[in-house]
């Protein structure tokens, strides 16, 4: 059954066709759209594969025209999905929602709150004399005889066959392909002209395919799109067939509400309610509640694989139809497929619908379509979705995941070295769960300094990972860094010495804990001790390799720390109010889920009286002036340190501010050394960031001017 709404990946074939790009990959397009597990970025990847992007490049001419419009589309695609899952679509068909879509797109282009891209010859979708929206290319075409040089100079060069598909273009009569474009807009003298005419076309195939007619823009408004939803939704709720499923649908909750109904009677119910729907006569009308409900009485009933299977029906059914629960559908179905199996590949095709509705962050930025379930979940997040499952159903014949919630605190005991084999590896016994490690990892980690210095006499390799990916000297380093918990009360080097008097392998210095994402240059940066950061540059890292919870390289963190050590008391990085995504998972990866997975518990938690009453008294002495490792001088230092080695300046980060570059941050932060060195370096001043919320770019000078960095403004304008 074609499902109401398209998915991420259909709505890039359509912009695709629109743009007619991309046509060597056409089957591949075709292939992948019927995936409807596809998530927002594994579709957004589409715009960067060289057959289309390619396209988009020779259409508006540089790249910086096709990053704003990639940037454009994946913010009209989030809101797009932001308006789907307030909509219960079941009892509609596509060719009821589609108008409904093309009035949200639209209506947002004509009021230029999505602003694709500016061009010298308006392209205009209102007709001139009724006002009404209409096709944007022949009107256009009109205008580019009338007022384009170039476009009168190309009309008297070509030939017949030409010029008869210009003037079929200019009636309304075709659509031009791509291929035909290429041949008469190539001339570089064009590039305006071409810019309005590929735009004007990509609206002309839209108003087509929607099968739209001459219309007043006034319908595009929000309130008459509420209106016409609201009766489209009523329609569906007072038909009869919806007025007999009431009884039925009503028990079911009673059952969940504890109100005297039996399992058997839940059971029952949900049976006549299936039968309801199937006798309806609505072919558009699915049964996923059904399945839904029914899967949590098998649960009950502990009949695991019939629970798992009607998950995955309830979770196809509903998906791009009745997206209003899917937050409940997606995190049922999850808690299922971590305990019954567990289905971990069923948990990778959730996990990406997760990213791609806002209700989860992605574990990797870079393999959005890996086939490894674990670029996308990993096993300690599947245990907590498991531990969710056996705390509701408290199931007597699954076994309990390997982990449980809670901070990895040692159960006692120690062990005994084996300096035989001081290369072995120890199974170690948690309060939640296990943990390999490595001898010397573990001996640094327990504070053992003379086991540890005996391990490295007896030849004990420090190119070792521990099963959570930390390396021995990834621990020593977190040992000195100016946020640790508790705070540092007096640093011992001697393992740092030690260890990096090594040679380490390149996989081992920029591997990334699992949970709490961390690398060594991170470690090494948030020291704020040049002298340390000095030594492991030596090792020969990777100088932009990118970890934190919010993706960014060493040099961006450093710029962020320099910021920090100004302020007198600076509020820890999960302070309640400024609870980002990132921050929620920071926190969830950091306590080993210890609230469970749902990063909304983890907002609360954060709100709590208590936990803001600790963060008073903790801030100071880590954040704050009392903190003598946070010292401005020495991370500046650090930051000039990592662009003499290397680092990139123009580095474009995703969070918190897509396509914002170190070099902004220094201007934004007025560090003027720094920036004079970035700027030595090969700094880009006039690379720019696309603000989505003021509509418009900006560059280092514009940043410079917002923020009042006057000094700064004058050494960019001399550059």
């Amino acid at each position: 059954m074609q499902t109401p709404f398209f998915t991420p990946m259909e709505m890039v074939r359509l912009i695709c066709n629109a743009f007619d790009t991309g046509r060597s990959i056409k089957k591949d397009l075709d292939n992948k759209a019927l995936d409807k597990y596809a998530s927002l970025p594994e579709a957004m990847a589409y715009f960067r594969k060289s057959e289309i992007y390619d396209d988009l490049l020779w259409m508006l001419g540089s790249d910086e025209a096709c990053e704003n419009l990639i940037g454009q589309i994946e913010q009209s695609l989030k809101s797009y999905l932001k308006f789907m899952t307030g909509f219960d679509a079941n009892g509609l068909n596509r060719d009821q929602i589609m108008p409904l879509l093309y009035r949200l797109f639209s209506g947002q282009l004509v009021t230029g709150d999505l602003k694709v891209i500016s061009t010298h010859y308006r392209v205009s979708v209102l007709d001139e004399e009724t006002g009404l929206a209409s096709t944007a290319l022949p009107s256009l075409i009109t205008h580019l005889k009338n007022e384009s040089l170039d476009w009168q100079a190309m009309s008297q060069h070509v030939d017949k066959t030409q010029k008869d598909m210009l003037l079929s273009w200019q009636k309304g009569e075709h659509l031009p392909d791509l291929s035909s474009l290429k041949i008469i807009l190539s001339e570089s003298g064009m590039k305006q002209e071409r810019v309005s005419v590929c735009l004007a076309r990509a609206w002309d195939y839209l108003f087509r395919e929607f099968g739209q007619d001459p219309v007043d823009p006034a319908e595009w408004s929000p309130r008459a799109l509420d209106r016409d939803i609201n009766e489209m939704n009523t329609a569906v709720d007072t038909s009869s067939y919806f007025k007999k499923m009431i009884p039925d649908a009503g028990l079911i909750q009673q059952f969940f509400r504890e109100k005297n109904v039996s399992l058997e009677g839940l059971e029952q119910a949900i049976h006549s309610l299936r039968t309801t729907m199937t006798e309806c006569g609505n072919p558009d009308f699915s049964d996923w509640y059904c399945d839904w409900m029914l899967a949590r009485v098998r649960a009950r009933q502990e009949q695991f694989e019939e629970c798992l299977e009607l998950n995955k029906q309830a979770v196809d059914k509903s998906l791009y139809r009745s997206m209003d629960q899917l937050r409940g559908v997606l995190d049922q179905a999850m808690t299922a497929a971590a305990a019954i199996g567990p289905d971990r590949v069923f948990c990778k095709q959730i996990r990406k619908l997760q990213i791609t509705f806002g209700l989860a962050l992605p574990f990797q930025d870079k393999n959005y379509d890996s086939s490894k379930y674990s670029d996308h979940i990993q096993d300690w997040e599947v245990d907590r979705y498991a531990e969710e499952f056996h705390r509701v159903y408290k199931p007597t014949n699954l076994k309990p995941p390997k982990t449980h919630s809670g901070p990895l605190c040692m159960s006692g005991g120690e062990i005994r070295y084996d300096y035989r084999n001081p290369d072995k590896k120890i199974k170690l016994k948690l309060d939640s769960g296990y943990k390999q490690m490595p001898q010397l990892a573990y001996a640094v980690w327990q504070s053992h300094q003379s086991e540890f210095d005996q391990l490295l006499a007896e030849g004990a390799s420090v190119n070792c990972l521990t099963s959570s990916n930390d390396s021995p000297l990834l621990l020593a380093l977190e040992r000195m860094v100016y946020d640790r918990i508790p705070p540092v009360s007096a640093i011992n080097d001697h393992y740092f010495r030690k260890l990096v008097e090594h040679d380490h392998d390149v996989e081992i210095l920029n591997a990334v804990t699992s949970k709490k994402r961390l690398s060594v240059m991170d470690a090494a940066v948030r020291t704020c001790n040049p002298e340390i950061v000095t030594k492991v540059l030596s090792q020969n890292p990777d100088i932009d390799h990118i970890a934190t919870h919010d993706l960014c390289t060493p040099l961006y963190q450093t710029l962020g720390l320099i910021k920090q050590s100004t302020r007198s008391v600076y509020p820890t990085r999960y302070s309640a109010d400024s609870v980002t995504p990132e921050v929620l998972e920071a926190i969830r990866r950091e306590t080993n889920g210890v609230l469970g997975s749902d990063l909304n518990a983890y907002r609360t938690f954060y709100k709590d009286p208590l936990m803001l009453e600790c963060r008073k008294v903790i801030s100071p002495l880590i954040f704050g002036s009392a903190n003598p490792i946070l010292n401005k001088d020495k991370l500046i230092q650090i930051a000039i340190q990592l662009i003499e080695a290397g680092a990139n300046v123009n580095a474009e980060h995703t969070r918190p501010i897509k396509g914002y570059t170190p070099l902004m941050l220094a201007v934004e932060f007025g560090l003027t050394d720094v920036v004079k060195v970035m700027l030595a370096a090969g700094g880009d001043p006039k690379k720019t960031y696309y603000a989505h919320e003021l509509n418009r770019n900006f560059d280092s000078f514009g940043v410079a001017e917002n923020w009042g960095q006057h000094e700064v403004l004058r050494l960019l304008k001399r550059f």
